[in-house]
């Protein structure tokens, strides 16, 4: 019975989501209504088994308490997920990458690479093997961790993350599918194309399009 409550992420906020999406048409309405359900069914909940604890000095009311704040958070998930979905749907990764900062090579001192960052301040950087192909990563916080005395004899190959272990894009990529990589890795993401590295795309290259888009999304027809 608890999962047919009309909010997301339960069964019956997902009838609720499909039921709104045939009637409306719009499926990231129908996400973003769902989502909302969800929140107001969690705070309901919440608030009848504190008013079971406090009027009838029943207990059992901090079962409900307890169903409640999880699908609270549930919900604030689906409905963060919802407006991920709505702004970056029919957009790539073209549209949101950036070019990539000045690249380091694999055999190159962290000293010497040190002063060209510093050019181009930036949290991470691409490494690139002698023959100029991507071949990972080197991000700031590692270079600025090793020790003073190991500095002059310390390469890029010493401190990179290897492309293997970071997620590689296309530019036709959809948004929506990289955003999922870019969030669950953490790092920057590789943009090749036909093998040459041609952007980076970052969480916060993320979050500056999900805002452009929100702000279009409210803007006023003219």
């Amino acid at each position: 019975m608890f999962n047919l409550l009309p909010g997301a992420p339960l069964d019956g906020g997902r009838v609720l989501r499909a039921a709104l999406w045939w009637w409306r048409g719009d499926r990231a309405f129908a996400a973003r209504a769902a989502a909302r359900a969800g929140l107001g069914v969690s705070i309901l909940l919440i608030a009848v088994g504190t008013l079971q604890i406090f009027w009838t000095a029943d207990l059992g009311g901090l079962w409900l308490i307890l169903l409640g704040w999880f699908l609270f958070f549930a919900g604030q998930a689906e409905q963060a997920d919802a407006r991920l979905r709505g702004a970056l749907g029919g957009l790539a990764v073209r549209d949101a990458m950036t070019p990539p900062p000045v690249s380091g090579y694999v055999t190159q001192r962290l000293l010497d690479f040190a002063e060209i960052a510093a050019t181009a301040p930036a949290d991470a950087y691409p490494v690139l093997d002698p023959d100029g192909r991507p071949c990972g990563l080197v991000t700031l916080f590692a270079m600025a961790r090793v020790p003073e005395a190991r500095r002059p004899d310390t390469t890029l190959r010493d401190l990179r993350i290897p492309l293997d272990h970071l997620a590689v894009l296309t530019p036709d990529t959809p948004l929506e599918d990289a955003a999922r990589r870019v969030t669950a890795s953490r790092l920057p993401a590789f943009v090749l194309d036909q093998g040459i590295l041609v952007g980076l795309l970052t969480t916060a290259d993320l979050n500056r399009t999900i805002d452009l888009a929100t702000l279009k999304q409210g803007r006023a027809p003219s």
